[in-house]
């Protein structure tokens, strides 16, 4: 019946809200596959959502608020007609050192951070490699294990050691790869913390420092503070014969836009969220670069062992035909294991006849892998 009918605005937020929700609370597994992590996840997970975040914001603001407000310097007691306040809402400008500088990007903002937000999605297309999603079903299958470490060990033990003794020497792709988007990633952050500099005529490159602290350093009476410099929110706009709408009579409006105290905001949390995570990402690219070296990766594992002897032995024999990538598996496979796993994984891996009896299997073709295997696997003597 008419007039029963509710705002469907409600209903849209409703389910956007709940695809965010959910969104977050999904895992499909307990561990990060070796193609993903969680600095790959830093950025086309979170900054992804953080940039939508800023973007819904403002875009909410200019649907239900009045985005500027225009008087005329011939009646400053009258709000400017809409079709001026619409033109001044593409141009307005300010004075500085005797120079017109237009704010461009007051109106498209909220367009610019969607932009930024779907560049972060690429990060997340190249870690998802398809062509080793071998090693990715054996995290799946450990993860959905793991609750169930007791009585699973031996048969996720099994499960390792066998794909290792099939697959080893094949996931020097899958790093390098890995390598890739992480320094994929990096240059995403950087392209887009300097656009935003750029979008806002050179305002961002300092910001979170030249505003620090924000409570001591706004000057509400001057606006002479970094955050109001970058964020003017008092303009000048003009419209003279060129734009025809004052019947050639040149006409000079003062406006407040209203949603820069918003946008402010907004910036000075982008700033410091990039800066650390251009920082962490970085730390991490070393991390991974340093992989390349032999000495570092052996470290990296023998974190996770007991100091024995022994257990330096069944390294060197586990790890014998590796491979970079094979150590990075290795290295993100610790995690599956709890107590003393991890060294009954490298034990097992080190005994050649049990690794022998695992190839012999997989040339049979007998399928008792969760998933199917192509590699060559050790060589048999």
């Amino acid at each position: 019946m008419p007039g029963t009918q509710q705002p469907l605005k409600f209903d849209v937020l409703r389910h956007c809200a709940q695809n965010v929700i959910g969104f977050f609370r999904r895992r499909d597994q307990y561990f990060s596959s070796p193609s993903d992590g969680l600095f790959l996840k830093l950025h086309y997970k979170y900054t992804f959502w953080i940039l939508m975040a800023g973007f819904c914001g403002v875009y909410y603001n200019w649907m239900s608020s009045d985005i500027i407000r225009c008087v005329s310097h011939f009646n400053s007691d009258v709000q400017v007609r809409g079709d001026y306040t619409n033109l001044c809402l593409s141009y307005p400008f300010i004075v500085k050192d005797g120079r017109r500088i237009t704010l461009l990007y007051y109106r498209w903002l909220h367009w610019v951070l969607l932009l930024c937000a779907m560049a972060y999605v690429l990060p997340h297309k190249m870690a998802k490699v398809q062509r080793y999603d071998k090693i990715n079903k054996l995290m799946e299958y450990l993860s959905q294990k793991i609750f169930d470490y007791g009585s699973q060990e031996k048969n996720m033990l099994q499960l390792t050691a066998r794909f290792f003794a099939t697959e080893v020497g094949g996931q020097n792709g899958l790093f390098y790869r890995y390598v890739g988007a992480n320094i994929s990633a990096l240059i995403i952050t950087l392209v887009v913390f300097f656009s935003l500099d750029g979008v806002l005529l050179g305002n961002f490159m300092g910001l979170g420092v030249d505003a620090f602290p924000v409570t001591v350093s706004r000057d509400g009476r001057n606006l002479t503070d970094p955050l109001t410099k970058a964020f003017q929110p008092f303009v000048d706009c003009e419209i003279n014969d060129i734009q025809a709408l004052t019947n050639k009579r040149d006409e000079h409006f003062g406006c407040h836009l209203t949603a820069q105290e918003f946008y402010e905001k907004i910036f000075l949390f982008l700033w410091y969220w990039m800066i650390g995570l251009m920082v962490v990402q970085t730390i991490y690219i070393v991390f991974l670069i340093c992989f390349f070296f032999k000495a570092f990766r052996r470290c990296m594992i023998k974190r996770f062992l007991y100091t024995e002897p022994k257990l330096d032995e069944d390294l060197d024999a586990a790890t014998e035909q590796f491979g970079i990538g094979d150590w990075f598996v290795l290295y993100k496979l610790r995690v599956c294991f709890y107590y003393d796993g991890f060294n009954k994984l490298l034990e097992k891996m080190a005994n050649r006849d049990h690794m022998k009896k695992y190839v012999e299997m997989h040339r049979k073709d007998i399928p008792n892998l969760p998933f199917k295997s192509h590699a060559k696997g050790i060589l048999i003597e």
